[in-house]
């Protein structure tokens, strides 16, 4: 503990700037702090001045203020105490308790961290006296949300009775005593573990007990709240209060025991132990939700927090808080089924879609959907060549004629079967009408690989026999390759005219169409 003048601040900043350059952890550094100092106003800026040039953090600095500081001028004391919270030191109120009037500076300068007067370990003429108050001090701390470091520890015992009582840090001689420099260094250069943290008996019957401070901590929280003891495979309340009794009722235990066979089923009983002993891992919080089922078909679904207390032995100590969800779990079953709805409807609206666009007989797209897709990507590839086949079955209407309209249904539906088997890498495949049918072939950039799929395609036709009247069939085909600007109608126009020219010279036969040409002939 130094006391803070400048030359020191220095020393102790180059301290913490070698710690760092040489890898070793820089721990917070406290220093006492005088009435002097604080009365300067420039006190912040100088020791702003002083870390920063050393590249030290503010808070590895934790400023001691006694409270004898504070007999003069305290308005002067907190706003300096102010201006250095905001450049972010920080401050500990040092030898709480040592001076009368402890409690009034306490309620009237804002804190960081509240140092227990060492005295108060020494031996008290009243026995239980000293323990009783550092108890008091501790738990006002923890009302007021300041974290408590008891100075002067030098036993393992008072180490155990501090930490029981949630005293956070722990300064005295049962740990180190003042040491060089060098040492130091060496000291953190040696790997420090944290000493093992040791549980020591800890009674709960004080948090259960009818006085007043435990009937107002648990009389104000808003929430149902219990706490309990659970040894692995049994609860044992300890306390509830009243709100716990008014969303639960009287009935639901007895004997201390939580009787939840008859309202909860084995996997809400696995869900509750599992969440339990995921808090007693942690040695901290955690939280589930599960339902209670009652005898007269009431269902209620109940959101519970569980955080760690202590541990008596095998067995541990925890906190519940509750809340009845109910009504936000019907709202996201009701919310979830509305979805599941919608998901029927998109899926039967799609369908329909698809069923829309397909041709009722031969489920090749139908005109109207064939139109629409080739459209679409000649307007996203506007200087792709692609490649258009407008096909007739030959003698289509003497197979009509000769075997019904039947078999000639039939017919189409193979046709239609072996142009999708034939056409699976993008292609369209549309049905005009009748026994009229168009293939859309994106990215074919030569008139000559555009003639070699149409004769793959007849050839492939020719050789299978179609229905089980055993009858052949080939094809006519017209045949172009789009250009700049092109559409459908474009396309259906140039290969209907192709296609009539190939059906004139006598069918079973390919022709590509040629702006004022005759058109190719394969």
């Amino acid at each position: 503990m130094a006391k803070l003048d400048y030359d020191v601040w220095e020393k102790a900043c180059c301290l913490l700037e070698h710690l760092a350059q040489s890898g070793l952890p820089p721990l917070p550094l406290s220093v006492n702090v005088s009435r002097v100092h604080l009365y300067n106003p420039h006190l912040s800026e100088i020791l702003c001045e002083i870390t920063d040039r050393h590249h030290v953090p503010h808070a590895l600095f934790n400023l001691e203020v006694t409270e004898s500081v504070y007999t003069e001028h305290l308005a002067v004391i907190q706003e300096s105490i102010s201006t250095l919270h905001q450049h972010g030191f920080l401050v500990m109120m040092d030898d709480f308790g040592s001076e009368y009037s402890s409690l009034n500076v306490l309620k009237d300068v804002e804190f960081d961290v509240l140092k227990i007067d060492m005295r108060f370990f020494e031996d008290s003429a009243i026995k239980g006296r000293k323990e009783n108050i550092i108890a008091s001090v501790i738990r006002m701390a923890k009302w007021l949300r300041l974290p408590t470091i008891a100075e002067g520890v030098e036993t393992k015992k008072q180490v155990d009775f501090l930490r029981d009582l949630g005293c956070e840090y722990v300064q005295g001689y049962y740990f180190a005593k003042p040491m060089p420099v060098c040492e130091y260094e060496a000291l953190l250069a040696s790997d420090i573990k944290q000493l093992p943290r040791e549980t020591s008996p800890f009674s709960v019957n004080e948090l259960w007990k009818s006085n007043d401070q435990i009937e107002l901590m648990f009389s104000v929280v808003p929430q149902p709240m219990v706490l309990f003891e659970f040894n692995g495979n049994q609860f044992e309340l300890l306390r509830v209060n009243q709100k716990y009794f008014d969303l639960f009722g009287y009935d639901n235990f007895s004997s201390n025991s939580l009787h939840w066979e008859s309202i909860l089923s084995p996997k809400y009983k696995e869900v509750i132990s599992s969440s339990v002993q995921t808090a007693i891992g942690r040695r901290g919080e955690s939280a589930c939700d599960y339902l209670r089922e009652y005898q007269d078909g009431t269902r209620r679904w109940i959101h519970v927090h569980y955080r760690y207390v202590n541990q008596i032995g095998g067995r541990h100590i925890l906190l519940g808080t509750f809340s009845d969800i109910t009504s936000e779990v019907q709202t996201k079953e009701t919310l979830a089924c509305c979805q599941e709805r919608l998901a029927q409807l998109e899926a039967a609206c799609s369908e329909a879609l698809t069923l829309s666009r397909r041709d009722s007989l031969t489920e090749v797209y139908n005109r109207t959907a064939a139109e629409e897709l080739v459209n679409e990507y000649l307007h996203a590839h506007p200087a792709e060549p692609s490649g258009f086949l407008m096909l007739d079955l030959d003698n289509f209407k003497r197979i009509n004629d000769t075997y019904g309209h039947i078999c000639g249904d039939a017919v189409l539906k193979e046709t239609s079967q072996l142009l999708r088997a034939f056409f699976k890498n993008g292609e369209v495949v549309g049905r005009l009408g009748g026994d009229e049918f168009v293939v859309f072939l994106p990215d074919v950039r030569s008139e000559q690989l555009l003639l070699s799929k149409a004769q793959a395609l007849s050839r492939a036709l020719s050789q299978h026999e179609l229905t089980d009247r055993k009858i052949g069939i080939t094809i006519t085909i017209g045949a172009c390759i789009s250009d700049k600007d092109c559409s459908f109608a474009d396309l259906y126009s140039r290969a209907d005219k192709a296609l009539y020219k190939a059906t004139r010279a006598g069918k079973t036969q390919t022709r590509l169409y040629h702006e004022n040409e005759e058109g190719a002939h394969l």
